[in-house]
């Protein structure tokens, strides 16, 4: 007979200790960045991983998703219980393994909230992986999935919304890569003068869509950007203007830099 119940109720954590010497399936339902997560475990082992019916066989990916979980506590749980020949075998973590490094995360997110940047913070990429020393395979793996967003400047809030995890995640993953040097804060015109050769330029390899070019024309000459040949960039917007416009800027190459992503998840396929 199927169990089910609030995750605010019983969390993850304990949900994990109940599943530690069954064999079934645990499904979590509209939790809040996926509407449905599907466990799968032998006694002992989470041996697989759905996230909307698409199998999960990274365990850095399964990590950051119980995190954002355990982190926010919403939706229900449905715990039904198989026989281990029924289930998928897509991962192979031990669940005491798999509940100490989640634990781990949120308590370092605890531990640095005070070090971590505004959600809203645009990032760019300062130089290459070359010579980086990832001693977190986690933080590898996402700086690899992140990097064509990086490369363009990105906040913490959108690319939590892209990946589908906590925006305090994102946040001390960008943390750790500007300690390590290889993201920091865009400067404004810096963005200013991608977003003009992504307009202009036929060769570069971000591209804006046919419904995105428009937009940036139009915000261009909203806030009185110059034409492409020898505009320059204003100086003199501080505060809130200019985190606007920092704002607008990334949003529009990040219209481009999603779909280089897009693709190159599906090449990695």
């Amino acid at each position: 007979m199927p169990v089910t119940g609030d995750i605010a109720e019983l969390p993850l954590p304990d949900l994990l200790e109940m599943m530690r010497h069954r064999s079934g399936k645990l499904q979590l339902l509209q939790t809040q960045q996926i509407s449905e997560m599907q466990l799968h475990f032998t006694p002992g082992y989470l041996c697989g991983f759905m996230i909307d019916k698409h199998i999960i066989r990274s365990e850095s990916q399964v990590v950051d998703k119980l995190v954002t979980v355990t982190k926010n506590p919403i939706g229900r749980f449905v715990y039904t219980p198989a026989h281990a020949s029924s289930l998928m075998g897509s991962v192979r973590i031990g669940v005491d393994r798999l509940a100490l490094i989640i634990v781990s995360q949120v308590d370092e997110i605890s531990v640095n909230r005070q070090q971590l940047s505004p959600p809203h913070r645009i990032f760019r990429l300062q130089r290459s992986e070359n010579g980086a020393d990832f001693e977190d395979a986690q933080l590898a793996e996402f700086f690899h999935g992140s990097v064509n967003l990086l490369k363009c400047g990105i906040s913490a809030e959108k690319l939590a919304s892209i990946e589908r995890i906590s925006t305090e995640q994102v946040q001390l993953y960008l943390y750790k890569l500007s300690l390590l040097g290889l993201v920091g804060p865009a400067r404004r015109d810096d963005l200013w003068a991608q977003l003009d050769a992504v307009l202009q330029s036929k060769s570069t390899p971000l591209k804006l869509t046919d419904e995105s070019r428009p937009a940036a024309v139009r915000a261009r000459r909203t806030l009185r950007i110059p034409s492409p040949t020898g505009w320059k960039p204003n100086r003199t917007a501080t505060g809130d203007e200019a985190t606007n416009d920092q704002r607008q800027i990334s949003r529009l190459l990040e219209l481009a830099a999603e779909e280089a992503a897009k693709k190159q998840r599906v090449a990695g396929r």
